[in-house]
């Protein structure tokens, strides 16, 4: 038995001490009758209630699990494809923003040399040339979740892996503030 537990709750003493989860969304707004359809027996306001804390916890655990969304591993996988070339466009610019600060200068062809800026360089490195087949690829799982899935095509990994690679391709080949010239140099 829970310490802040009384020795024999009462339905109402258990809804006042978890109304801080309750209110949270687990069970929004939940009542004495929902809480008693959800455990899956009867609780009667008498204090004869055998074992409060594992009602409690079923309540809980069975609210949870209803209200959290699915995620699938194919959703997750498409995300963070999509997410590699705003990685690639986000570091470039840290990197830039960190010479900035540094040397009190926009950086610009080989002043600094972004090689002696080490971790930050290769990664940002990688993140640009690893962008170039997400950016195939992406659309391609796309429209292969879109057929042997549920039916429908995700946009929004679609989007953001699309526009992602699109500005990063345009910063680049434009040579947009410099860092097209300054990185691939």
């Amino acid at each position: 038995m829970r310490a802040d537990l009384p020795a024999s709750p009462t339905v109402d003493q258990i809804l006042s001490l978890t109304g801080a989860v309750v209110n949270r969304g687990c069970v929004a707004g939940a009542r004495r009758t929902t809480i008693n359809r959800m455990a899956g027996r009867e609780l009667t306001d008498s204090p004869e209630s055998d074992n409060v804390d594992d009602l409690l916890s079923k309540t809980l655990q069975r609210a949870s699990v209803a209200t959290r969304p699915r995620r699938s591993r194919f959703g997750m996988l498409l995300w963070a494809l999509s997410s590699i070339p705003v990685s690639a466009l986000v570091l470039l610019l840290s990197m830039a923003v960190r010479v900035w600060i540094a040397d009190g200068a926009w950086p610009e062809r080989n002043l600094p040399d972004p090689k002696d800026l080490g971790v930050h360089n290769t990664i940002t490195v990688l993140t640009i040339l690893a962008s170039f087949p997400a950016a195939v690829v992406v659309p391609l799982l796309s429209l292969a979740g879109s057929r042997f899935g549920r039916g429908r095509t995700p946009l929004g990994p679609l989007l953001l892996g699309v526009i992602g690679f699109v500005v990063l391709f345009v910063v680049l080949r434009a040579d947009v503030a410099g860092l097209g010239d300054w990185i691939g140099d």
